[in-house]
């Protein structure tokens, strides 16, 4: 249920692209910038663990 914006707007951004029109960044909408942000904080508690 998480990943049905992410993947509704992965095939939407998809579609434009094949249609040769050209997408915002993909992190411009909320859900994904959050998402991020998320994994981005995750990975510098990992690299700060494991030093």
């Amino acid at each position: 249920m998480v990943a049905i914006p992410s993947a509704t707007r992965y095939w939407y951004q998809e579609i434009r692209s094949r249609k040769g029109k050209q997408n915002k960044p993909y992190d411009s909408i909320w859900f994904e910038d959050s998402a991020t942000q998320c994994g981005k904080y995750a990975v510098e508690q990992l690299a700060v663990k494991n030093k």
